[in-house]
């Protein structure tokens, strides 16, 4: 990066000054590399510079507090790298630590419904939304990544967004319309549904199914098939929630896709505004307090050397089958 002249796109981000992402020679500063894939034998020069050249576009047409902010495109040789903004913690890590208080968890909660309900406003859709995908600053702030899934539903001055077909994304978090064979379905309501399966995860420390296939998955046929009494079963073990938060959460994992809500009307809600967020530039004592042991400033935490070796033991199943840990998930067809 170093070797490379100032870049001359200086993109906004509102979360940090106008300067905080542009390259500046001989500055000490830390930059997340992702190096992409070889192109594969059977893939043609075209393809495979089109599947990358996506991804960067999207990314870095994208600028927002919770989205990560994508900045350059280097070609080495045969070599690919995306340069982004370098964030230190995933939350996955945290959530399979089952160390999070309820604040923490609607903190960052919340804040990936404004980055995903940001990107919806611009016509694309993630696709791959998952704990993984999701990354935290060192004072709690969101950032969502890897647009490899990404595509965009509605173009602008579009009047009706365009149905999505084909299974992208990752088993546990997709949605089950998605898994229906040639049959359009709707991009937003999709992501909403992997949301869902975010909070069940952060609450319940597990995946309440492999899979959203009834035809497969055991316990996804009997919460599908005795609605609502399947549903009832597995929200029973959330945490109460005050206002009409339960609705908002059931909403989200509602398996008629029409029926589920839109981000903005949840954020625009009288639950989703009473929700306290992370802010940056916050001291130490603007913010409340967090049940972890370390922290510095800002509103959440920084963690200690991560003991993750594996996710703790869940919490009871409203199921037959045996519970599914929360686990890192790979990603189905998209690009890597």
């Amino acid at each position: 990066v170093n070797q490379r002249p100032p870049s001359t796109r200086n993109a906004t981000n509102t979360s940090q000054p106008d300067t905080e992402h542009v390259y500046i020679p001989g500055q000490q500063k830390l930059f997340a590399v992702k190096e992409f894939r070889k192109r594969r034998s059977d893939e043609t020069p075209r393809n495979y510079m089109k599947k990358v050249t996506s991804e960067f576009c999207i990314g870095s047409s994208l600028h927002h507090e919770n989205v990560i902010e994508t900045l350059d495109l280097i070609f080495e040789g045969e070599k690919v790298y995306e340069i982004m903004e370098y964030c230190p913690y995933d939350l996955f890590k945290f959530v399979a630590m089952g160390e999070m208080d309820l604040d923490e968890i609607f903190c960052w909660f919340k804040q990936i419904c404004q980055g995903v309900s940001y990107i919806h406003s611009l016509g694309i859709s993630h696709r791959d939304l998952k704990l993984e995908n999701v990354m935290l600053t060192e004072t709690g702030i969101v950032k969502l990544i890897d647009f490899g899934c990404a595509t965009v539903f509605k173009a602008p001055f579009q009047k009706n967004p365009n149905k999505l077909t084909g299974v992208y994304g990752s088993d546990p978090y997709i949605a089950p319309e998605v898994f229906s064979k040639n049959v359009p379905y709707d991009a937003e309501a999709a992501d909403v549904w992997s949301i869902g399966i975010m909070y069940m995860c952060m609450t319940l420390l597990k995946f309440p199914w492999r899979i959203a296939d009834g035809s497969t998955d055991t316990n996804y046929k009997n919460y599908a098939t005795f609605w609502p009494r399947g549903r009832d079963k597995l929200f029973v073990q959330l945490p109460k929630l005050k206002h009409e938060g339960r609705q908002w959460i059931e909403g989200l994992m509602e398996i008629h896709p029409d029926l589920r809500p839109r981000l903005v009307d949840l954020l625009d809600s009288d639950w989703g505004k009473s929700i306290e967020v992370c802010r940056p530039g916050l001291s130490r004592r603007e913010t409340r307090p967090v049940s972890f042991s370390f922290r510095q400033s800002g509103c959440c935490h920084r963690p200690a050397q991560s003991r993750l070796t594996g996710c703790p033991s869940p919490r009871s199943s409203p199921f037959p089958s045996p519970p599914v840990l929360c686990a890192a998930v790979p990603s189905r067809t998209c690009y890597p």
